[in-house]
């Protein structure tokens, strides 16, 4: 019986074991115990029938010897219990063609296969694994010896993970947001799945000073991206480049922060070149709308800016106002050009002369990035 059980003796005559039988030979009127040890998977279910038809249904048995005899002990083949059910954003489907149920049992005998058993997501939701950390689907419970209670899940957002590569940050503007986050080497965006479709959070790839972004490790050039149609969890690297310098070509003979004695400037990108003016955001993204220009410094009573691209073309001019108050919007520039039609992103640099209250003017300059 090595394969369902065994039998031991329960006294000092430890008898002759042979196979899966356990001989005792004992004198006429002794006493002989014995009692059956089950095999996992299996249950002792009674002993064969003595001299008077009787089956004994304990493991243990005494008998008292009288003649020779025999007693066989029988077993029954134990059940495992799989316990499958989904969450409420799927179904189950049992079997290659079966029903479509929320919860289902089975029962095979130890050592056998369970059902088949297909988590099917609902609208907008996929699987991502079992409850008892299996990740198959559909799922066969092989060989089973152990119970299984197991519930599908299911979900309905994906993470987009963003790394910096060297030369940058990460950024992230959240969902009616106005400004973006600090940058910080990596950010994680959740992409929700929905019908309608649910808005996610942008992320942008910001250049560190002496740098510029040059593309995601998907190829994607635009520094500020949107994964909201993001169908699985990803990683995905910004990479950036040691930036040369940028040479605008101006059209006029003054060069703001030089002498007037040629007409490139030399200016590292995203780098103010003057601490009074400053732009608002910066970097500025499409979904702003426009970027506000600020003055600190004398009060100004007029002037002028020019705006030009990183090629030195002239994009607009923006007519300063008269501000008597710090941190007020000097101008504003709506991200158009000359002609009222969006500019493309990039870096611009704005340049110009204000004229203050004491009579003085101010050259004046800045880099904008716009992502």
């Amino acid at each position: 019986m090595s394969s369902r059980g065994r039998i031991e003796s329960l006294d000092d005559n430890a008898g002759e074991r042979a196979a899966d039988t356990l001989v005792k030979r004992v004198e006429h009127g002794s006493v002989s115990s014995v009692r059956v040890v089950s095999n996992v998977g299996r249950t002792f279910l009674e002993w064969g029938a003595d001299q008077n038809g009787e089956k004994l249904k304990t493991s243990t048995r005494t008998d008292t010897a009288s003649a020779d005899i025999t007693y066989r002990a029988y077993f029954t083949t134990d059940s495992v219990v799989l316990i499958y059910a989904a969450d409420s954003n799927g179904r189950l489907r049992i079997g290659n063609t079966g029903a479509i149920v929320q919860t289902h049992t089975a029962k095979p005998l130890y050592g056998s296969n369970g059902p088949r058993i297909e988590a099917i997501p609902n609208q907008d939701y996929r699987f991502v694994k079992w409850s008892d950390g299996v990740t198959d689907n559909p799922r066969i419970d092989s060989a089973a010896t152990e119970n299984v209670d197991a519930v599908a899940i299911f979900s309905n957002t994906y993470e987009v993970t963003y790394i910096a590569g060297a030369g940058g940050k990460i950024a992230v503007l959240g969902v009616g947001a106005d400004t973006p986050s600090n940058p910080a080497d990596t950010a994680v965006v959740t992409v929700t799945v929905s019908t309608p479709p649910a808005p996610a959070a942008t992320a942008i790839a910001v250049a560190d000073s002496g740098f510029r972004f040059v593309k995601w490790s998907d190829n994607v050039k635009d520094s500020a991206r949107n994964d909201a149609e993001a169908r699985r969890d990803s990683t995905i690297t910004a990479i950036f480049e040691e930036a040369p310098p940028i040479a605008i070509k101006s059209p006029e003979r003054i060069i703001p922060n030089r002498p007037s004695t040629n007409e490139t400037a030399q200016i590292r990108p995203v780098k103010i070149t003057t601490g009074g003016l400053t732009a608002g955001p910066n970097p500025v993204l499409r979904q702003n709308g426009g970027v506000n220009l600020y003055w600190q410094g004398h009060i100004i009573t007029d002037g002028t800016l020019l705006i030009f691209d990183a090629a030195g073309n002239f994009v607009n001019k923006i007519i300063v106002k008269s501000i008597n108050n710090d941190n007020r919007p000097i101008a504003a520039w709506n991200l158009t050009d000359a002609n009222g039609k969006p500019v493309g992103t990039g870096t611009y640099l704005i340049k110009g002369t204000l004229s203050t209250k004491n009579g003085t003017y101010e050259k004046i300059a800045l880099v904008l990035q716009y992502h």
